[in-house]
């Protein structure tokens, strides 16, 4: 898990820096489309006032149009790029999502595994607490549900406004081939696809470095035109004054005859009048000195006339040469108009269309921010879905290990409790089987009794019976339990090397014999303590023809059987004084076994009946958590109106008001007292087995430590006498 959330965030990390250099290369394009509309702008009042003041009639309708079209292939590649970006981000976010997806699926795996060992676990505390825990981690998963459900709806909403921008492209598409269709725009141009376009998007920059080398070009060239169309005018007036207003220029130039110009015809004007003021002062003087009258008739009159006419006709033809001349130029000036008006409709689509591009990319800018801002808040949204991914991560590791803590108690508890038991019982086992070898030694010294009776009737029936004719005993207590075959014994090979106390010796065989046996109780200690007493002091008052020589005892012929019959029957009381208090004590143990038996059952009824209750309860407190997230939802989403809500108990309907949540509260309150109540119980059960394990540990080291006083009296007794 840490691999993958370490290859998620350095996915994240590449993500983030390819969407800056996108951003910086979204940027200077940016900043050069500005640069190439400010230019733009720049230039188009020059053209204006160049259109206006022309009239030359020189026209440049080819320029703008593929500057228009340019303008709008740069807009499209923008968009292309766009989407291509946005479709790049959203199929990033969709691995993203599902590796979430993924993720989360595993994690409730894990979370269904742990609820069903906890559930399939021992009750108790632990239970409860693990309940709690699953309850906190099903809410934390539901709040992660809700949130990726709701990066989903990001996500869709995302899509369907990349959906919107591809629309918004096929339109900007449409329109700028509409436009270069009305514009003349040559074929290949109209006709260009969209896969075509991505090819050529390097021949679109290398025509875009020439665009500006021939609007550089261009700006120079109009600027000598209009220093030459300023000098050009200077000279039509010049010309105008030398020639006239209403002449044909063109007409002049064609004109194979000599014309002069207006200072020449001034010039020659001046010369004739001079010439004529000169004839009229010679025809005066004529006049004066007496000519005749025909000859003045013949002679000047008739050259004035002739130069009058020839001046009346130049005036005549000078006229309509202007008046042609200024018809052809009124044509020329509506000519000129027409084109003005048409050239100045254009200028205006294409301000028109200007506008409106520029406010579809402020549109599509607020658009790219906004789709900014959401990518931003989805990284904020994933980090903080990764920072809670690792808190549950740490939260299920550390309940894991809480969890496996106590069950390794649990199972410390549960295998001494089993150590304890086993241990009592094999106690239990070991004083039964000392019980039974006692009862047969019982029955042993019953048979020897009675063969001991039978003989000494025999022997009194059949008056002198010596010694060494006595019957054969079976066996001794000594021989019931070791290897030797029946032999015939003497009253002094009963007890063998024995001490003269006759319970130092039972204890001796009983050791002997009983080697893998437990030692008696402190009962059997007790009462062969007191049977001791009595023994020795019957021994001692009233045994004839018995004396001790240094601790070794003469038995006389005559008393052999009288002493041996005693000595049997107070061994066969301790016997059964032991066999009596050992009874009682198992008895008592196993009333004790039957009473912790019954506890145990009693405490497993009472866990049985407290997990019952905790489930229900459980129950009833998600149903009622459900309710209270329904009351609250219908509280903000409708306040003013009361709306009813079935109980999923089938309590009744409820309406959602601040009185039902606070019982809602109360209930929930009472239930958690409930809670507490059945831990409190089980607490107890728990602390009333360990005090009756204590009390049983006490009992039998009471009877262990008068046991082995009894042996110690027993034993010093034994060493005194």
């Amino acid at each position: 898990m840490e691999s993958s959330s370490e290859t998620l965030k350095q996915q994240f990390a590449s993500l983030q820096e390819q969407q800056k250099k996108k951003m910086q290369r979204l940027k200077e394009r940016k900043q050069q489309l500005k640069k190439e509309q400010e230019k733009g702008d720049d230039e188009k009042p020059i053209q204006a006032s160049m259109y206006v003041e022309d009239d030359m009639g020189l026209q440049l309708s080819g320029p703008p149009a593929k500057n228009d079209i340019m303008y709008a292939e740069e807009q499209m590649t923008n968009l292309k790029d766009q989407v291509r970006e946005l479709r790049d981000e959203n199929g990033r976010l969709y691995k993203l999502l599902s590796e979430r997806d993924y993720e989360v699926r595993q994690i409730r795996k894990k979370m269904e595994k742990e609820r069903a060992l906890l559930t399939g676990g021992t009750g108790g505390v632990a239970s409860e607490a693990a309940a709690t825990k699953i309850v906190d981690l099903s809410k934390k998963n539901r709040e992660l549900t809700a949130e990726l459900e709701s990066g989903k709806t990001k996500m869709t909403q995302l899509s369907r406004k990349v959906q919107d921008l591809e629309k918004q492209l096929k339109a900007a598409v449409a329109q700028a081939r509409a436009a270069a269709r009305d514009e003349k725009a040559s074929p290949r141009q109209v006709t260009l696809s969209l896969e075509e376009e991505k090819d050529l998007e390097a021949d679109a920059k290398a025509l875009k470095d020439k665009l500006t080398q021939t609007t550089s070009k261009l700006l120079e060239t109009k600027n000598e035109v209009s220093m030459l169309k300023q000098e050009l005018k200077v000279a039509n007036k010049v010309l105008e004054k030398e020639v006239g207003e209403g002449v044909n220029i063109q007409a002049l130039l064609k004109d194979s005859s000599g014309f002069r110009g207006r200072s020449q015809q001034i010039l020659s004007l001046q010369k004739k009048v001079s010439e004529l003021k000169s004839q009229l002062g010679m025809q005066t003087t004529r006049s004066g000195s007496g000519l005749s009258l025909e000859e003045q008739f013949m002679g000047t009159a008739t050259r004035a006339t002739n130069y009058s006419d020839k001046n009346r006709d130049r005036i005549r033809q000078l006229e309509r040469d202007r008046k042609e001349a200024t018809e052809k130029a009124q044509a020329e000036k509506e000519a000129l108009e027409a084109d003005y008006s048409k050239m100045k409709d254009r200028f205006d689509a294409s301000k028109a269309r200007n506008k409106v591009l520029a406010n579809e990319v402020k549109s599509l800018k607020d658009q790219l921010a906004v789709l900014l801002d959401k990518g931003k808040n989805d990284d904020e949204l994933i980090t903080a879905l990764m920072n809670q991914q690792e808190q549950m991560q740490k939260l299920l590791e550390q309940t894991t290990k809480k969890q496996q803590e106590y069950q390794q108690q649990q199972q410390a508890e549960v295998t001494q409790i089993i150590t304890k038991n086993m241990q009592d019982q094999n106690i239990v086992d070991q004083l039964k089987a000392i019980v039974a070898q006692k009862e047969g030694q019982v029955k042993a010294l019953e048979e020897e009794i009675r063969e001991i009776r039978d003989h000494r009737m025999q022997a009194m029936q059949g008056g002198h019976v010596s010694p060494a004719r006595r019957p054969p005993s079976r066996s001794t207590p000594s021989d019931l339990h070791g290897n030797r075959p029946p032999s015939r014994s003497t009253p002094s090979d009963l007890h063998g090397n024995r001490p003269p106390s006759a319970h130092h010796g039972l204890g001796s065989s009983m050791s002997g014999s009983h080697g893998n046996v437990m030692r008696p109780s402190s009962s059997e200690a007790f009462y062969l303590n007191s049977q001791n007493q009595n023994g020795r002091g019957s021994r001692t008052g009233s045994a004839p023809g018995q004396v001790s020589v240094k601790g070794a005892t003469i038995i006389r012929p005559a008393t052999d059987s009288d002493l041996k019959v005693r000595d049997i029957e107070v061994q066969l009381q301790e016997q059964r004084t032991v066999c009596q208090a050992a009874q009682v004590e198992r008895d008592k143990l196993l009333e004790l076994v039957q009473v912790l038996h019954n506890r145990l059952d009693e405490a497993e009824q009472k866990a049985t009946e407290a997990d019952s209750q905790l489930t229900q309860h459980r129950q009833r407190n998600v149903q009622l958590e459900k309710q209270l997230g329904k009351a609250k939802l219908e509280n903000k989403g409708s306040p003013k109106k009361g709306r009813t809500v079935r109980d999923s108990v089938g309590q009744g309907d409820i309406k959602p008001g601040p009185e039902d949540i606070e019982e809602m509260e109360v209930q929930l309150s009472i239930q958690q007292d409930e809670n507490e109540a059945l831990k409190a119980a089980l607490q107890s059960t728990l602390k009333a087995k360990e005090e009756d394990l204590k009390f049983y540990r006490t009992i039998m080291d009471q009877t262990k430590q008068i046991f082995l006083q009894g042996l110690r009296e027993h034993r010093q007794r034994g060493a005194t006498s």
